[in-house]
C-alpha cells in the first residue's frame, strides 16, 4: 500500500477531451488533409501536432521492451518477446546507450553451436565388400540466444473502437513507412512513435531513454485509409495518454508519465523509482 501510494504521488493529472490531450507542459492536436477519394475509400494524411506549452524544452522517460530470438545449428529462428517489460524500467540484463533513434535494437549474441563427427563408410578385401554399420549423424545442438531492445517513445495513442477496414501508417521524417501493430485486435488503438531521444552522460548500467520536446514542438505525420462501406468519421477517433508498466513484487502497475522542464530533473524521477521498485524487491 505504501509503495502504491509512493509511485501515485509522483505521477501527474492529465487533461483528456478526446479531440486533444494535454497536461501542463504539453498538448496534442490531430489534422486531416484528404489525400485522394477512390470508389470505395478515402485517404488521409493525419498530423500530430504536438506542442510545447512552456517554450523550453520538456522531457519525459522511454522506455524498452526486450526481444529474444532463438536459433539452432539448423539455421532456424524462432522470436519471443520477454513478458511485463513494457516501460519496465529496471534493468534488463544489458547494458544500453542512450544515443539511439526510433526503431534501433540492440543485438547481444550468446551460446555456441557444434557438430558431431560423422561416421564412415570402410571397405573389405578383393572381390568383396563389407559394409560397416551405419550410423545417424549425431548432432549436437544448442541454442543461439539472440536479445535485442525495442526502444519506445510514445507518450499517447490514436483510438478507434471500430477497428473494421481501417489502414494506418506512420512515416519518419525521410518518408520512410513505420512498422506499427495495434494494441488491441478488437480495436484500432496504436502508440505513436517519436525520433526525439536525447543524448547525454550517464553514470550507471542502465542509463533510462530521455525524451525531448523541443520549444517548437513536434510534428509526426501519419496515413489512414477508410473504406467507404465502414465510413468511419474523423470525431469517432480519439487521442489518450498512454502509461508505463512497471513490477513490483510481481505486481504489474500502471503509472502516467512524468514531463519535466530540465534533464536532472527527469534523471532523477527515473533513480527515484528504480529505488522505489528495487526496494519492493
Amino acid at each position: 500500500m505504501i509503495l502504491i501510494k509512493l509511485l501515485t504521488f509522483l505521477s501527474p493529472i492529465f487533461l483528456n477531451n478526446d479531440k486533444f490531450i494535454e497536461n501542463e507542459f504539453i498538448r496534442v492536436e490531430t489534422t486531416w488533409d484528404l489525400l485522394e477519394e477512390t470508389k470505395k475509400k478515402y485517404i488521409y494524411e493525419v498530423s500530430f501536432l504536438i506542442k510545447n506549452k512552456e517554450g523550453k524544452n520538456v522531457y519525459y522517460i522511454g522506455s524498452k521492451v526486450k526481444n529474444i530470438q532463438k536459433s539452432n545449428d539448423s539455421n532456424g529462428f524462432s522470436t519471443e518477446s520477454s513478458e511485463g517489460n513494457n516501460g519496465d524500467l529496471k534493468d534488463q540484463g544489458s547494458k544500453v546507450t542512450t544515443a539511439v533513434q526510433k526503431g534501433s535494437s540492440y543485438v547481444d549474441s550468446g551460446g555456441a553451436k557444434s557438430v558431431g563427427d560423422q561416421s564412415s563408410l570402410s571397405g573389405g578385401g578383393s572381390g568383396r565388400s563389407d559394409l560397416t554399420d551405419r550410423k545417424p549423424l549425431k548432432v549436437k545442438e544448442s541454442t543461439t540466444n539472440l536479445i535485442s531492445y525495442d526502444i519506445l517513445t510514445h507518450f499517447f495513442s490514436f483510438n478507434n473502437i471500430n477497428p473494421k477496414n481501417l489502414k494506418f501508417s506512420l512515416f519518419d521524417e525521410d518518408q520512410r513507412t513505420v512498422l506499427l501493430q495495434s494494441q488491441s485486435s478488437e480495436t484500432f488503438s496504436y502508440f505513436i512513435p517519436l525520433d526525439n531521444i536525447s543524448e547525454f552522460e550517464y553514470d550507471g548500467d542502465n542509463p533510462p531513454i530521455i525524451c525531448l520536446i523541443p520549444p517548437d514542438g513536434i510534428t509526426q505525420k501519419s496515413r489512414i485509409e477508410i473504406s467507404k462501406r465502414t465510413n468511419q468519421k474523423q470525431s469517432e477517433f480519439t487521442l489518450a495518454f498512454t502509461k508505463d508498466e512497471v513490477y513490483a513484487n510481481k505486481i504489474k502497475l500502471l503509472l502516467d508519465k512524468t514531463f519535466h522542464l530540465s534533464l536532472e530533473e527527469a534523471v532523477k524521477k527515473y533513480t527515484d523509482l528504480q529505488k522505489i521498485l528495487n526496494e519492493s524487491l
